[in-house]
């Protein structure tokens, strides 16, 4: 009887998982290519915001594709001194004459979990002569440097032009004529 039990049991936990396993479909090749290039990872979460205009936003940040300057795309590969020794990470730097990169800064929390009462007597008084501080603030720039956390600097090459690829840059339009046309 238990073992008729435990049988049924894992059969309807193994059917749970595979319809979850099912209902998380991999990426498609260009997702996946633009979360890696902005985020430096292959867990990136990627959606559109504005898909005409070429504005994603992967993880917590917003990228503007089409406000990228091309020309002035920049890779690098760099060296960081810790305390644990060197870490290597790729540097990108994007360039636009309108925003290319957003993100949310986050303020201080009012108060913690794990606050005692010096802490939170400090931050009534901080609070009290900077209270921008405990607001978020959107950030909003035409020339940043990502800093990946990756050494795969071919890759991030690749993915940057796998994404550059499929977004048109911005161009003007044509220019159309004020009046009727003259016969």
């Amino acid at each position: 009887m238990l073992s008729l039990a435990l049988n049924a049991a894992l059969a309807v936990y193994g059917a749970i998982f595979l319809a979850g396993a099912q209902a998380f479909a991999p990426a498609d090749p260009y997702t996946q290519a633009l979360g890696f290039a902005v985020a430096g990872h292959d867990r990136a979460t990627v959606r559109a915001v504005d898909q005409e205009a070429c504005v994603f936003a992967v993880d917590d940040t917003v990228i503007h594709l089409g406000a990228i300057d091309r020309a002035r795309l920049g890779f690098a590969l760099m060296t960081a001194q810790t305390g644990w020794g060197p870490i290597r990470h790729v540097a990108v730097t994007l360039h636009g004459e309108t925003p290319v990169y957003e993100r949310i800064e986050k303020g201080l929390d009012e108060e913690g979990p794990w606050d005692d009462e010096a802490v939170r007597m400090l931050k009534r008084v901080v609070k009290a002569r900077s209270p921008e501080l405990f607001h978020d603030r959107r950030v909003v720039e035409t020339a940043v440097t990502l800093r990946l956390p990756t050494s795969d600097i071919e890759r991030v090459r690749q993915d940057w032009a796998t994404a550059m690829r499929g977004c048109a840059a911005k161009r003007p339009g044509p220019a159309t004529p004020a009046g009727p046309a003259a016969p």
